[in-house]
């Protein structure tokens, strides 16, 4: 094959999915206490969504992209929404998993998840607007972002999938911090990007 190293990450950060969605012991009491939070409040809702929200979802990726800066560029809008449209045709498929959750009625997060083999999924996308302000609305409260990782992990924990990777933890102190956070197993996975030419990429 023409192929092409094209990302390294010595560091893939993977979660037990029934430790996150057990919550037991000191070093969960700051999940714990947001999800109880969270939870307590009625305007809330996590759910399943179809192709007929699309549209919806392009808009959630669009205003999450606005949140972050320099940090991203047009390529990564890009292949968020070929994820997105991706998913969402395949919605009957059991190995392609797609989750949403809304405040006070407006969509603020969205989880994309790859079950890659019996027991281990890998998320594609987790993104959520955390009280943020876009175009002087504000969607979202602060740790609504763990919230659905907790939600999910608790979901495919009982489908029987162990184990999710949440992608690299990267160099940026906030991303690291953020993802150490939720507590992944000590062990830390390397992952790669392959380009095989024109025809497809590939991720080992």
């Amino acid at each position: 094959y023409n192929s092409k190293l094209l990302v390294r990450s010595p560091e893939e950060a993977i979660m037990s999915t029934h430790k996150t969605s057990k919550m037991r012991g000191k070093e969960y009491d700051n999940l714990r206490n947001t999800t109880n939070r969270i939870e307590k409040i009625q305007n809330v809702q996590y759910a399943s969504p179809c192709i007929d929200n699309y549209e919806e979802i392009k808009g959630l990726c669009e205003n999450w992209i606005k949140t972050q800066g320099l940090k991203y560029v047009s390529d990564r809008r890009k292949a968020d929404l070929e994820y997105v449209r991706f998913f969402l045709k395949n919605i009957d498929d059991k190995r392609f998993v797609s989750r949403t959750v809304y405040f006070n009625g407006n969509l603020c997060g969205l989880a994309l998840i790859e079950i890659i083999r019996p027991g281990f999924g890998v998320y594609i996308i987790n993104k959520c607007l955390n009280g943020y302000s876009v175009g002087g609305k504000i969607y979202g409260m602060s740790g609504l972002s763990k919230y659905l990782y907790y939600k999910t992990c608790k979901e495919l924990s009982e489908e029987g999938i162990n184990f999710l990777n949440n992608g690299s933890l990267g160099i940026e102190e906030g991303t690291r911090r953020a993802k150490m956070s939720l507590h992944p197993l000590e062990t830390h996975l390397e992952s790669y990007q392959i380009d095989y030419g024109k025809y497809c990429k590939a991720y080992l």
